[in-house]
């Protein structure tokens, strides 16, 4: 049975490099993405083009929902997760005197939050 890695932020930057990583190795790569639908599609096409397993699946981690509904839909396609990169953050630009209740609420809910939701 092969092993599943699920990448939150699994197609940009870092979370991409762990994505190819995985399915690499021979893994399945699961690759959740925020936004950049068509840069997601784009990297699971170029991993599948190489024979290997990935799919990338749309989740606001900062939403409990989307978290429950994803896992969910992870749970049964693959059966089983034995590996997540808990690599999804967002930044806030900006003073922090400037920053307001609701900006500092999503930066929490994404980079804190979202990592326990996972």
């Amino acid at each position: 049975m092969r092993r599943v890695a699920v990448i939150t932020g699994g197609t940009r930057g870092i979370g991409w490099a762990c994505s190819q990583a995985f399915a690499r190795s021979g893994w399945s790569a699961v690759m959740l993405y925020h936004s950049r639908e068509e840069t997601a599609s784009q990297r699971e096409a170029q991993l599948r083009a190489e024979g290997l397993d990935a799919l990338a699946l749309r989740c606001d981690v900062g939403s409990a929902e989307e978290v429950e509904r994803v896992f969910a839909e992870i749970e049964s396609r693959y059966h089983h997760i034995d590996a997540l990169v808990n690599n999804a953050g967002i930044a806030h630009i900006g003073l922090l005197q400037d920053t307001t209740e609701e900006d500092w609420r999503r930066v929490m809910s994404v980079n804190l939050d979202g990592a326990y939701r996972c």
